[in-house]
């Protein structure tokens, strides 16, 4: 599993340097890097949150669901919540305008919301509506399998990834004059529901299937591969290829996560074992919402040095690494990790409830 903390840090990686290039140089592979990392990070949230909720979806009493409902509330608003406000509140003491203006859309996770409400991005907080949907999903998505039965979890499930499959194809067409409807939740519930999938049959046990689904997924992903080369190369738009196209992508990204839980062997190996990436998994929530402020830090080096500093190129690209890494550094270290600590103390404790499941 540690193999995952590579993978993690390559799709933020891809996010940020798509929003650290210019718009002339986002085309191509960087767009292709950071259209795979959303999907991908969804995905793998969708994975992790529905093996945690499966665990405990045995609870036979109303009341001891709710205990771990509660328990898994707490420690998943200790894990996202308190650096996300941090950055809000420091952001707004410093007159960033984005944030003062729309403070509380964000500290309410509707980002997502409040920009399809405004139709258009917000410098430092266009990122949040990517947290919005992962939080939205983290609230409602437990709760369904926890109270809906377990036989028809699979159902849940399929049904899920159908009805978002459904929106993303139809309501663009049907609703032309809907903008910015793709950072709306069920936009993405293939994604968080591709990953579901893959947690249910592993816990499940279901390990034939598992594999069934992983060779499935490796012929998808390679030829997700071949067609975003085909569609980059003779500069296709069609609408529905890029779609289909897109779905190959997601799908294969299971055999991803079946392959590096197993642990990648030979050069991809090394390369996901490499320590520089595994600390970058480990620090890449910080990295994730801290990048776009880096603009910021941009301004201050241009307001006290005589020496001219662009919007773009080596030197900026460098000075916003800079900037993100050294304060997710000290983030994580200092401000994540204690808090981690301190969420290991909640922790629900099945044997005390009647656990009679309805497998």
């Amino acid at each position: 599993m540690i193999q995952l903390d590579s993978l993690r840090a390559l799709a933020v990686l891809g996010i940020v340097v798509f929003h650290w290039v210019p718009a002339t140089a986002q085309d191509g592979v960087i767009s292709v890097w950071a259209s795979f990392s959303h999907g991908f990070l969804f995905l793998l949230s969708g994975y992790f949150l529905t093996r945690i909720v499966l665990k405990n979806s045995g609870l036979s009493l109303a009341a001891a669901k709710w205990g771990f409902y509660r328990i898994y509330l707490v420690r998943r608003a200790l894990r996202l919540v308190p650096l996300y406000y941090l950055i809000i509140l420091l952001a707004a003491l410093i007159g960033v305008e984005s944030v003062r203006s729309s403070w509380l859309w964000h500290v309410t996770f509707l980002s997502n919301f409040f920009m399809v409400y405004t139709q258009g991005w917000f410098n430092e907080t266009s990122h949040f509506w990517f947290l919005a949907v992962i939080v939205q999903f983290s609230i409602i998505w437990p709760l369904l399998l926890l109270f809906v039965s377990e036989r028809n979890h699979l159902s849940l499930i399929l049904i899920t990834i159908v009805t978002s499959l459904a929106a993303k194809y139809f309501v663009p067409q049907i609703f032309p004059e809907l903008g910015m409807v793709n950072v709306l939740p069920l936009m993405h519930c293939d994604a968080l529901g591709f990953g579901s999938l893959l947690a249910y049959y592993q816990y499940r046990q279901a390990h034939a299937t598992v594999q069934a689904v992983s060779r499935w997924a490796c012929i998808s992903f390679f030829l997700y591969l071949f067609l975003m080369i085909l569609i980059e190369s003779c500069d296709w738009s069609d609408y529905t290829l890029l779609k289909v196209t897109y779905e190959l992508g997601l799908f294969g990204s299971l055999w991803l996560i079946v392959r590096a839980g197993e642990g990648f062997s030979g050069f991809i190996g090394r390369v996901l074992n490499n320590n520089v990436l595994l600390y970058l998994g480990k620090i890449s929530y910080g990295l994730f919402l801290l990048h776009l402020f880096s603009g910021l830090f941009l301004s201050l080096v241009r307001s006290v040095v005589d020496i001219p500093v662009p919007q773009y190129g080596v030197v900026p690209f460098l000075l916003r690494t800079f900037f993100t890494v050294g304060l997710a550094m000290l983030s994580y270290h200092y401000f994540e990790a204690p808090i981690n600590r301190f969420r290991k103390q909640f922790v629900f404790h099945p044997l005390n409830h009647t656990n009679t499941g309805d497998k």
